[in-house]
């Protein structure tokens, strides 16, 4: 809650730096950064999100971004891009980050892990009660990284 971190930002003091939020919930982000800064003004966040341009547009100073495994070249552009403010090219990428998200989340963590290995980055698969990409499925992410040019433009491995 935002009180709780006025609280840890008075009893940490300086050394406590800044915070990653991935609640997704950009009314929570907005409310904590607010109370943040009646603290301090340098006070850092981060989100866990894959929307990368709200997240700055609101004050993030970065994201952790899921999909940097599978897009990192994508992210990173899309990064440099929102830090320019160049938003009419950011848009469209951050929907195609977007529309990546949307279609591996349904069964997070396994479909992510599958565009990563579709990609070159075998992580393994996930852990029982977890049900691991089919191999149709793995086909159908295959088929979109290739859709959006991913599989052209991306580096292989690691």
């Amino acid at each position: 809650s935002p009180a709780l971190l006025v609280r840890l930002m008075e009893k940490f003091g300086p050394q406590f730096i800044g915070l990653k939020n991935a609640s997704q919930n950009f009314e929570d982000f907005i409310e904590l950064r607010r109370a943040s800064r009646q603290v301090r003004n340098n006070f850092s966040f981060f989100t866990g999100t894959e929307y990368i341009v709200p997240a700055m547009a609101l004050g993030a100073v970065g994201t952790m971004t899921l999909l940097g495994a599978v897009c990192p070249l994508l992210v990173n552009r899309l990064f440099d891009v929102t830090v320019k403010g160049e938003f009419e090219k950011a848009r469209e990428m951050q929907e195609t980050i977007s529309y990546l998200w949307q279609i591996g989340k349904v069964y997070y963590p396994s479909h992510i892990k599958a565009m990563m290995e579709i990609m070159g980055r075998p992580v393994g698969p996930t852990r029982l009660p977890l049900i691991p990409a089919s191999q149709e499925e793995k086909r159908f992410y295959a088929s979109e990284l290739a859709w959006l040019g991913l599989l052209e433009t991306e580096p292989k491995g690691w």
